[in-house]
């Protein structure tokens, strides 16, 4: 299986390529970053989560524009069947001592069978440079998903956002109990923390429950994009117009009103 990922933070665009492959209860992946901007990333790390384990390791010193960073991954798995998330962020550093992060998500099977339950993004405006959420300023946005028993049976299943640590993401975790051939639409907030005007990356919705024996995991991208700075200055500067205008018309109609109360 073949994930990617791509985020732009300032002039520092990281594209990421994750490939896994299952051999018994074992995972092998390779993980592959690739700086397309015009600025040095410094520090990457890549810190793997997979179920309630964490494990850390360092990508490279600096990638500079146009060079990647490869590191195969073999991680011993838990002996349990079913479908699982396998969840990597990748930190990274600009020259001014900000740090970012990007994340891409995938899902492994163990002797499993398909999920039974999808999610999905549920777009609610329209689509800017292939962004499905367009995040302006620190306000709070809505993050539609869409959740759906395809089975005969109730699942109770558990829904999160798979986001950058740079996005404030609530709530973490979201549990629903689905009927047979229910759907669900579950609202998140995100606002941004600390991602640069211009910035574009992914998250992910991930959708998992358990049935007797076997786990099962279900995973859909959602496309984020900073609002540009430009498009704030320009909010700004009609705004500046705007109060200017109101506050000569009230100069106006004060004035008048003086003048006819001195005249009277």
């Amino acid at each position: 299986m073949l994930m990617a990922s791509e985020s732009l933070a300032g002039a520092i665009q990281l594209q990421s390529h994750l490939t896994i492959q299952v051999r018994g209860y074992e995972l092998e992946a390779v993980l592959e970053l690739q700086n397309l901007g015009d600025e040095t990333a410094r520090d990457v790390y890549a810190l793997i989560h997979i179920g309630n384990r964490k494990q850390e390791m360092k990508l490279a010193e600096r990638l500079q524009k146009g060079d990647r960073a490869k590191e195969p991954i073999v991680i011993a798995l838990d002996r349990k069947d079913g479908c699982f998330p396998i969840i990597i962020e990748t930190t990274y550093g600009d020259d001014h001592h900000n740090r970012y992060s990007d994340v891409v998500a995938a899902v492994y099977t163990v002797r499993g069978r398909p999920s039974q339950v999808k999610v999905w993004h549920q777009e609610t405006g329209g689509v800017e440079e292939k962004a499905s959420i367009i995040l302006a300023g620190v306000a709070n946005h809505a993050c539609n998903v869409c959740v759906e028993n395809n089975s005969d049976s109730e699942k109770t299943v558990a829904v999160r956002l798979i986001a950058s640590s740079n996005l404030h993401v609530s709530p973490l975790v979201h549990l629903c109990t689905l009927q047979r051939r229910e759907t669900r639409e579950i609202r998140f907030g995100l606002s941004n923390r600390a991602l640069n005007p211009g910035s574009a990356f992914t998250i992910y919705a991930i959708a998992e429950y358990d049935d007797p024996g076997c786990h099962f995991t279900d995973i859909a991208p959602v496309h984020i994009a900073v609002e540009a700075q430009g498009n704030i200055f320009k909010r700004l500067n009609w705004g500046i117009c705007i109060a200017g205008l109101v506050l000569l018309i009230a100069f106006i109609l004060y004035n008048i009103w003086v003048k006819n109360r001195f005249n009277t």
